[in-house]
């Protein structure tokens, strides 16, 4: 398919109607990119990805964060609270799960590099 240089948001359309209505890749050149990142497209694909971030973080935060509330402990009793083991730092729960803290880690480090470029 050739690329219009004079009408690139027409032809970027075509191409992602093209696309959806085959189910075919959609292959982009440098006019389409620019395209997309023109401020107000780009505001909004970064609002999504935002929202698809935090839902991520989300269900990281449900999965590692999971309380036990199986018996625990050791000498004379059993405890039904969980504790910390003798050493370790006590987080609070509210804390970031560490599924969490690496999907943000990973996010900061694609928009540094997006913004190198």
């Amino acid at each position: 398919m050739k690329v219009c240089a004079q009408r690139p948001v027409s032809d970027l359309a075509q191409r992602l109607r093209s696309a959806a209505r085959t189910g075919r890749k959609l292959h982009l050149a440098p006019e389409h990119v620019r395209v997309l990142l023109f401020e107000d497209i780009y505001r909004v694909i970064s609002a999504m990805e935002a929202q698809e971030i935090r839902a991520a973080c989300e269900a990281a935060t449900v999965n590692d964060n999971d309380i036990n509330l199986e018996a625990t402990g050791s000498g004379s009793g059993q405890t039904v609270a969980p504790g910390a083991s003798a050493g370790s730092n006590i987080v609070p729960m509210d804390a970031l799960s560490r599924g969490t803290s690496q999907l943000l880690r990973e996010e900061a480090a694609q928009i540094r590099r997006r913004k190198r470029h």
